[in-house]
């Protein structure tokens, strides 16, 4: 990358992040999507390397995406605990189309982490429609799916809504991540939603089994002005064992496990 391009891309994002105050903010950040694709994932993360200051928009923009995602939750979840349906329906059967895009989008998860052994999987920051978990239920046998969470209101919405489609095996529980106990969950799943993923991090390295699988919905390019990186503060008994493939709207799957006990000659096993 040039110096003039640096500049003209460097320009184009101060332009659109100082509008941000007198916009829309859902729409604002359609345009940095927009944005990212056009400069590249490199150029993007070395934009914001290159300017800590342009992280002076990030309170913002994180409660703009957090209030556009409750919305979007409350209206789904009205709209299903409201309406009435003739006989038994199943919850792919009647989400709407953008619900259903992102229970799709975990798909991926399944060829990378096996389930066969999940007795207890948790999800971190489910949200009042944790369509992770129907997932979950819906592709194993895992015995217990808990998605955890702080907003009293999610908790309650969550058990509704898994309580009309028949998800037996799934529970919520209104609790902070930090001071969850991983010790009984062989699977953890962290939504890009949390903030503080960093401690959630290090109480699961802290509490979870040795055999402990990981998966942080984590941030690239833009995106990072509007959610927290895990990888970037990453607990060093944890390890990177993969990532999923990127998501248009610049996500993507980070695989963690517990790193293994250095050797008495100091060496990684």
């Amino acid at each position: 990358m040039s110096l003039n391009e640096a500049k003209n891309w460097t320009g184009a994002l101060g332009v659109l992040l100082e509008s941000s105050q007198d916009r829309d903010p859902a729409e604002v950040i359609r345009e940095l999507c927009d944005l990212a694709h056009a400069m590249g994932d490199e150029t993007a993360e070395a934009l914001l390397d290159a300017d800590p200051t342009l992280y002076r928009h990030m309170p913002a923009l994180t409660r703009a995406f957090y209030e556009r995602v409750v919305r979007k939750e409350m209206a789904e979840t009205e709209r299903l605990l409201r309406h009435v349906w003739v006989g038994p329906v199943s919850f792919v059967d009647v989400a709407s189309a953008a619900v259903m895009r992102t229970y799709n989008r975990v798909r991926e998860m399944f060829e990378r982490v096996d389930f066969r052994a999940c007795r207890r999987f948790v999800m971190v920051g489910c949200g009042r429609l944790p369509v992770t978990m129907f997932h979950v239920h819906d592709r194993t046998e895992t015995s217990e799916i808990i998605g955890l969470d702080i907003v009293p209101d999610a908790i309650e919405t969550a058990r509704e809504i898994a309580a009309r489609f028949g998800y037996a095996r799934i529970g919520a529980e209104l609790c902070d991540g930090q001071a969850h106990d991983y010790g009984q969950a062989q699977i953890i799943f962290i939504t890009n939603m949390i903030a503080s993923k960093a401690a959630v991090l290090s109480r699961i390295a802290e509490t979870g089994p040795p055999d402990v699988r990981i998966i942080v919905r984590e941030p690239y390019s833009l995106r990072r002005l509007w959610s927290e990186s895990g990888e970037r503060s990453l607990d060093p008994r944890l390890e990177i064992i993969g990532w999923g493939s990127a998501h248009p709207t610049l996500s993507r799957d980070l695989y963690l496990k517990r790193r293994s006990e250095p050797t008495s000659g100091g060496q990684v096993r």
